[in-house]
């Protein structure tokens, strides 16, 4: 019997009991990292999913998204850094199943643009969003969603300027927190390289001085800032 027919074996029947689609997002992850994992390493990633899979209530989504997501990052992670990272959401899942899972499902992607050592950072912005309620829950999962995309326009330490403007609309809005979140990416994709500090600037003046004009600023500021001499 192989390592990953044996830890099949042993822990199926449990994530069984979580969903009936984890047992086999727990296999398939199995078979691809055998080859690539020492058995104490491959030991050690099943005894974390189990772990994550009972941080929570609902944490067992993700629990399926470290196990789908493991094999795509494994190379650039290593099994020390996937230990850690597994870690990482097992905090997030303390607070919330749905932002844990968000996080998870989004590392291959941020990883594309993100170093391995700024995974920790990406994770403590989201989770400076949540604040236990809803709401919040649902717009830190959607930072973690929509943040790959940002990182190919804006460095970290820029999003988490951004990340500050989003907290504080919450405190007014948290329907216009979601979609200045949600219209970033494209905005700052958009927006000459010049221009993206600039608007980051004005947005958080204008957060400050009349909150709710925060969206008509997303909408034509970027129009502006063109029309804008150098």
């Amino acid at each position: 019997m192989t390592l990953s027919s044996d830890l099949t074996t042993r822990f199926a029947p449990e994530l069984r009991g979580f969903g009936a689609s984890l047992p086999d997002d727990f296999s398939a992850a199995l078979t691809t990292l055998e080859p690539r994992m020492a058995p104490e390493e491959l030991e050690r990633w099943a005894q974390d999913g189990i772990a994550l899979a009972n941080a929570s209530l609902r944490s067992w989504e993700a629990a399926a998204e470290y196990f789908r997501a493991t094999p795509k990052v494994l190379d650039r992670l290593g099994a020390d850094g996937v230990h850690e990272w597994v870690g990482t959401a097992q905090r997030l899942a303390e607070s919330s199943s749905l932002m844990a899972a968000a996080y998870l499902k989004s590392t291959p992607d941020a990883l594309s643009v993100l170093g391995t050592d700024d995974l920790e950072s990406w994770a403590g912005q989201g989770e400076r969003l949540c604040r236990g309620n809803w709401k919040s829950i649902a717009l830190a999962a959607l930072y973690f969603q929509v943040s790959p995309q940002l990182f190919r326009s804006l460095p970290l330490n820029s999003v988490g300027r951004l990340v500050d403007i989003i907290d504080q609309l919450t405190e007014r809005s948290y329907e216009l927190a979601n979609t200045c979140l949600e219209s970033s990416p494209t905005i700052f994709a958009n927006l000459a390289e010049d221009d993206r500090d600039s608007f980051l600037r004005f947005a958080r003046a204008v957060t400050r001085a009349s909150w709710a004009d925060t969206r008509l600023y997303f909408d034509r500021g970027p129009k502006l800032l063109e029309n804008i001499a150098p």
